[in-house]
């Protein structure tokens, strides 16, 4: 459709297609890693495929809003872009929904994996009890929101719907919540790791780059409140809430990211073996010894449970550690690379 006027529809694509070529690069390089190069694959892959199938048609959804008026003034949307940019709303929160859920239960899946103890497993399985026990009931409730279905995006059908702001707080605290604690399930992990001080907080960082999906929920959250509770903004939202769809896209690509990167090691040991080279020497400068070929002392973890089974696949950690102590699990069937940091 043509427009006239400002448009911010630039904006909207270059925030929804650069994160998600980022979280493309990453995924295929954990395709690649797993299921060529070390010929394994597990459940949480599988998962994780799945969330970033969700993300792409959440991205080209948003992308596709820009034609039919996202980003330019509401009088100079035409009438007839109403029930085309109501679909978009009414699929881009299924989509966001199962995108941000598969994440987050592919992160635990990794999890059970990686963490031998039992108390570690019920905790991880709780977790993922609980995306579930808050995932499948929104969805559904977002699905048949009104009735009928299409009155979710027609609003000439007079159809009979739900609030769906309940949804919307339930599915904002939930997610953070989740995401705050997995970042504290591993960074208790670390804590009991035999480092310095300046080791530790090197490491930390590494890992625990899940604050960055909680900082852009939180964004996106602020952003979207100012769009409803404010009716002028309300009014005119196909300009003023531009930025949500990014933030949106952001949160659940950087959630991706955060899943997948701990696994390209083998990528990039075989194509970019210089830039790995290069991340082992940043971590070096920061306190945290790493080797470019995998081959070192392991790291202790007192008694975790989480076992160093393969010392030539990975990156270890050097720490002085007395022989016979545990350390960061990482043989085919586990972690192929850093620490996982999450979402």
């Amino acid at each position: 459709m043509p427009f006239t006027g400002p448009s911010r529809a630039p904006q909207i694509l270059a925030g929804n297609i650069i994160p998600m070529v980022v979280a493309t690069v990453f995924t295929f390089a954990r395709i690649w890693s797993r299921a060529v190069i070390l010929k394994v694959w597990g459940l949480d892959d599988t998962m994780v495929v799945i969330a970033w199938i969700f993300a792409l048609a959440l991205i080209v959804a948003n992308c596709i809003g820009t034609a039919f008026g996202q980003g330019h003034h509401a009088v100079d949307v035409p009438d007839d872009a109403a029930i085309p940019l109501g679909i978009i709303s009414y699929t881009t929160s299924i989509f966001y929904t199962m995108a941000l859920s598969l994440t987050k239960i592919s992160i635990c899946l990794f999890y059970l994996r990686l963490f031998t103890d039992r108390r570690s497993k019920y905790l991880i399985w709780g977790t993922m009890t609980t995306v579930l026990a808050y995932t499948i009931p929104c969805i559904f409730l977002t699905i048949f929101a009104c009735t009928p279905v299409a009155g979710s995006w027609d609003a000439s059908l007079n159809a009979k719907c739900v609030n769906n702001l309940p949804i919307f707080w339930t599915l904002v605290v939930a997610n953070i919540a989740i995401d705050i604690w997995l970042i504290a399930l591993v960074a208790q992990k670390i804590r009991k790791l035999q480092l310095a001080k300046k080791q530790k907080i090197a490491l930390l960082s590494v890992i625990t780059m899940g604050w960055l999906v909680v900082v852009a929920a939180l964004i996106r959250l602020g952003r979207t409140l100012r769009i409803i509770n404010d009716v002028t903004l309300g009014i005119d939202s196909t300009w003023f809430a531009y930025d949500t769809s990014i933030w949106s896209a952001t949160e659940v690509c950087v959630g991706i990211f955060c899943a997948t990167a701990p696994s390209v090691k083998p990528f990039l040991r075989k194509y970019a073996p210089g830039l790995l080279s290069t991340l082992a020497s940043s971590l070096e400068r920061g306190g945290v010894t790493c080797t470019a070929h995998g081959r070192s002392n392991h790291t202790a973890l007192h008694d975790d449970g989480i076992e160093l089974e393969n010392r030539d696949q990975i990156p270890i950690l050097e720490s002085g550690q007395r022989p016979g102590t545990r350390g960061l699990a990482d043989d085919k069937n586990s972690i192929h690379g850093y620490a996982r940091p999450y979402s």
